[in-house]
């Protein structure tokens, strides 16, 4: 989450995870590939893979905050 805070224009605070599936384990030492897709202004639906196997997939929720806001750091 700390990756998206940096590559975001605006200061965002994660607020959620109304949905996640956990799909197949992920072994020690396998390479994990996260993909994020914007859905609405306030969500991103994300898959995590390893190599061609899907291990989750999901839906994160976000704010846009403040510059002088707290946030969740």
């Amino acid at each position: 989450m700390k990756a998206i805070r940096e590559m975001a224009k605006e200061h965002i605070e994660f607020i959620g995870i109304p949905s996640a599936k956990f799909l197949s384990p992920l072994n020690p030492g396998e390479p994990l590939t996260i993909r994020m897709d914007q859905q609405r202004d306030d969500t991103m639906e994300f898959t995590c893979t390893t190599g061609p196997r899907l291990v989750a997939t999901g839906c994160l929720q976000y704010r846009i905050i403040a510059d002088d806001s707290p946030g969740d750091s």
